[in-house]
């Protein structure tokens, strides 16, 4: 799974003290001659959020997640392949313990901007630049982009629903519902409260959602981008509403998906094309 919010790339790892099912082998780095160690005292590991030493001290991490999902273990130093280019002593976690929901992937690969990122760690290779694409009314609502400025806007790969401010989303809610009055309503989905049963609807149309970013920079959700289809008589509006104005605006990778996202982080900038995946 990639994840633009997060730094550390990890896998799951053998020994395993406590790993998920996965499709794959276990990462067994015995098996591999490129595999070193990273001592705890080094500017890697003293990079890390959180950082032990083992009583060989080599560096351990830990890793933890919004969604309460946990990773810990050895960070160590591996060659990384990316189609043709093998790019040597990319430092990485070798996930002994891992806890929460990851589905059934090996582990994470961390977009983020810092120095550990392998954003970071590949820049002479990609000049900082990577993109990616998720496959699968009308009415600019009246909000002052300062709400959005604010606390700060992350754009997450990692997290599927889109996290608003409390002005925002009740605006965002308000007309949304308006608009689908004619919808029966059906009960909430874990943080998401503004549900429909449609189950007795051969066609669902649904009001036009766009996202306008800094520069106008505008992307138009389809289908996909706007409800999570729990199952057809639950299909619920996929932004949550934050706790207050203050926390951090997330837009989540259900509002990315038919768009390549273009990240050019040398020139801290991020675009949006149409037809993504295609």
């Amino acid at each position: 799974m990639f994840d633009t919010g997060t730094d550390l790339t990890w896998t799951q790892c053998l020994p395993c003290i406590n790993c998920y099912n996965q499709k794959d082998p276990f990462y067994d780095p015995t098996q591999s001659s490129t595999f070193t160690t990273i001592e705890c005292f080094s500017n890697y590991c003293n990079q890390l959020p959180r950082f032990g030493c083992s009583p060989t001290f080599t560096c351990l991490y830990e890793q933890k997640y919004v969604s309460h999902a946990i990773t810990k273990g050895s960070f160590i130093q591996d060659t990384l392949k990316f189609s043709d280019d093998n790019i040597q002593n990319i430092p990485f976690g070798c996930g002994h313990n891992n806890t929460g929901y990851f589905g059934r992937v090996d582990g994470l690969l961390g977009l983020g901007r810092g120095a550990l990122s392998i954003i970071s760690q590949t820049a002479q290779f990609y000049n900082n630049i990577f993109s990616y694409c998720l496959s699968v009314g009308g009415e600019r609502l009246a909000i002052s982009p300062t709400i959005f400025s604010g606390p700060g806007t992350l754009l997450d790969s990692g997290t599927p629903f889109t996290y608003l401010p409390p002005t925002a989303y009740s605006a965002l809610r308000s007309i949304f519902r308006e608009k689908m009055i004619n919808y029966p309503m059906a009960p909430p989905l874990f943080k998401l409260d503004t549900c429909y049963d449609l189950s007795n609807f051969e066609q669902v149309v649904l009001p036009e959602i766009l996202m306008i970013y800094d520069g106008e920079v505008t992307t138009n959700l389809d289908f996909s981008g706007i409800l999570l289809v729990a199952k057809k008589s639950q299909a619920c509006l996929s932004f949550v509403e934050n706790k207050d104005d203050s926390n951090l605006v997330v837009i989540g990778n259900m509002q990315q998906r038919r768009f390549n996202v273009v990240y050019d982080v040398a020139n801290l900038q991020i675009g949006f094309g149409p037809n993504g995946c295609s």
